[in-house]
């Protein structure tokens, strides 16, 4: 986890606009049921405003013995529409996952929305993802946590 928020810090860039997060996911197959997200996302097409994105998730996928999926992607995002100060995104992705035991790619695809508190840059970052692995098979995560998108 440290590893990754050191790169996810080292990756900031103070010229491109970027939206960058964490949070929780609501793992609705699993048992127990809350896993982790990290992403950073930078604007790498202003006029269609279309992002690159790096994420990583902290998926458990068994009880006994305990084992935690990790999945690191990257991929793209697309500005989809702004509702009011709310900034809506398409993405899709691949990458990794592993549990310590067993590697295989992954793809996800979903969406994610910037809600904004007051006038900040700082806001919630709401979103539901699908994600495929060989590992754990398909899962569905909503995502609920905080980020800031810079101007």
């Amino acid at each position: 986890m440290r590893i990754a928020i050191t790169l996810l810090l080292a990756c900031l860039s103070a010229t491109a606009q970027a939206v960058w997060g964490f949070g929780a996911n609501a793992f609705t197959e699993s048992s127990p049921k809350p896993s982790a997200f990290a992403f950073y996302a930078t604007e790498i097409d202003h006029a269609n405003e279309i992002f690159s994105v790096s994420e990583i998730d902290f998926i458990p996928v068994g009880l006994n013995p305990v084992r935690i999926q990790t999945s690191p992607r990257t991929g793209v995002a697309k500005h989809f529409r702004r509702f009011g100060t709310i900034d809506t995104f398409l993405l899709v992705d691949g990458g990794v996952a592993t549990n310590g035991t067993n590697t295989s790619g992954a793809a996800g695809g979903g969406f994610a929305a910037h809600v904004p508190i007051k006038n900040s840059s700082w806001g919630a970052v709401l979103g539901y993802r699908a994600v495929t692995t060989a590992i754990g098979g398909t899962t569905h995560l909503i995502q609920i946590g905080f980020g800031r998108r810079s101007q």
